[in-house]
Parts: structure tokens; sequence; C-alpha cells
């Protein structure tokens, strides 16, 4: 499976956001700390600073799917883990079961919706606060200059919250499985083609993901993001053999 819950451990960290139960499995922080180490030698309160945006980026971004879970008439929970999260229906399986093409794309789509408002809304801050920024192609942040009152680790938080929110959330809709990129090529494949249309979005998936992996370790110099994406290639590829050793064509979607 490519979607799976993981299974509790006596470390896991657990709260409630008013009715939504959420679980911390303690792999999402050293996760988190290996991305904030991997491509800089950051300082403690810099690197703290990271993984609080990393918590808080994940859990907005579920909190965004599970909003459109509840619109649809669903109750659902949220767990963050070592790859990100995931906003877990009560109702029906991580796969989607139950729900309508409509549906599965909205709640998809609900998820990097609310990191990029995350995102935009603590830039509009930073800004409104006499903060400045210089931007890049692709909106990235090249410079960012501080009022003079201001900690320069103001300026760690806004980058950070820009760069993960709006880079991640841009990631996560490419149609890779089981990004909701890939959640939402599957739904569209399938009307397109009920019987082979998740065989033909896993494809896509698969080489998209070897795309993605190849500039990862050669243009954007992250051997950690390539190992991720090549990581994805193996699994979708693993499921197109299952699925097309099962005959499988129309029925219930996985």
């Amino acid at each position: 499976m490519l979607l799976a819950e993981p299974p509790p451990t006596p470390y896991d960290w657990h709260f409630r956001l008013g009715s939504i139960p959420v679980r911390v499995h303690p792999l999402f922080w050293v996760l988190a700390v290996l991305l904030g180490i991997s491509g800089e030698n950051p300082d403690g309160w810099r690197l703290l600073i990271w993984v609080a945006v990393v918590f808080a980026s994940v859990l907005v971004h579920e909190l965004g799917h599970i909003v459109a879970m509840h619109f649809f008439g669903e109750r659902g929970h949220i767990v963050l883990y070592s790859f990100g999260g995931l906003a877990v229906s009560d109702r029906i399986s991580a796969w989607g079961r139950g729900r309508t093409p409509f549906s599965q794309i909205v709640i998809s789509l609900a998820g990097p919706l609310a990191g990029f408002l995350l995102g935009i809304a603590s830039v509009a801050v930073f800004l409104a606060g006499g903060g400045q920024l210089v931007f890049e192609t692709y909106g990235l942040i090249r410079s960012i200059a501080l009022p003079e009152q201001v900690s320069r680790y103001v300026g760690d938080l806004v980058f950070y919250l820009w760069t993960v929110n709006l880079l991640w959330g841009a990631l996560n809709l490419l149609p890779i499985y089981p990004l909701d990129g890939g959640q939402i090529s599957r739904e569209l494949f399938q009307l397109w083609d009920a019987r082979q249309g998740i065989i033909q979005s896993l494809w896509l998936s698969l080489f998209t993901a070897v795309l993605l992996a190849l500039v990862a370790m050669t243009q954007w110099e992250t051997p950690f993001l390539g190992i991720f994406f090549i990581y994805m290639a193996v699994t979708n590829y693993m499921a197109i053999q299952q699925l097309s050793g099962r005959g499988f064509g129309g029925g219930p979607r996985w």
C-alpha cells in the first residue's frame, strides 16, 4: 500500500484541535531535523524554528484536508509521520473508497491550498511590519531586508514559512502518487478510462517521479529529495505490477 497509517508507538504525541484528534509519530521529528541539517549547518535556534515551521505547515496542510472532508460529511483524524502527514477519514479508508471523483479532487486540493494561504499570510504580515523581500523566479525568496529592531530569526521564520508552504505545496500537486496531485490525476484518468485509468495514472506518476529524482540530484543538488522521489517511483512500479497481475479493470477503487 502507498498510503497506510503507521502503527501507534509508545512515543506518539496525542492532542486535539477542537474535535479533531492528532497523533504525531516520533519519526516525524526525526525527518524534520534531518531535513533541517541536510542543506546547511544551522544554529540551535534556526533548527528549532525550522522544525516548528515544518510541524505547523504540515498540520495546516492536513487540516485543509479535514475541513474539506467535513464539508462532504466525513469526520477524520490527523497523523504526522516520517513522510509528512495523513488526513485519515473515520468513515472510509485512506484510499478514498466511497467518494465521488469531485469530492476526492476537492479534498486533495484543500491541503495545498491551506498551505499556500499560510505562506501568503506570513509574508503579508512580515511586509506589513516593515520587512522587504526580493523574489526570484518560481516564487523563491532571494533576500530579506529586516527593520533594525527585528531579529534575524524573524527573517528565517518568514523564509521557512514561504519556502515550505509554497514549494512543498507545489511539489505536492505534481501527478505523483500518493501525493495530492497523484490522487487528483488518478481521479481524472479514471473519468477518462474507468478500466485502465488507475494504471495509466501510475505510469505517469512513475515517470514524473523518475524525472524529478534526476532533477533533484543533478540540478537542485538535493540528494535527499532525489531519494524520496526514487522511493515514490519504486512504490508506484510495485503498485502497477500488483494491479496488472490482478487483471485490474473496473471495480472498487484502491
